[in-house]
């Protein structure tokens, strides 16, 4: 979300943030689906401290 929504954009408000993540969930995130389906994956690393 960081990626499409913020960016490093500065808000002034409080307003202007609920603002972008509305924007992000309304009209960014279905054009984006297939491309974060690829970036997200359930792979686990486990780290045995023994």
């Amino acid at each position: 979300m960081n990626k499409y929504a913020k960016n490093h954009k500065y808000f002034a408000t409080a307003k202007e943030i609920l603002r972008s993540i509305d924007e992000f969930f309304d009209a960014t995130l279905p054009y984006i689906e297939r491309a974060l389906t690829s970036m997200i994956n359930d792979n686990v690393q486990i780290f045995n401290f023994i």
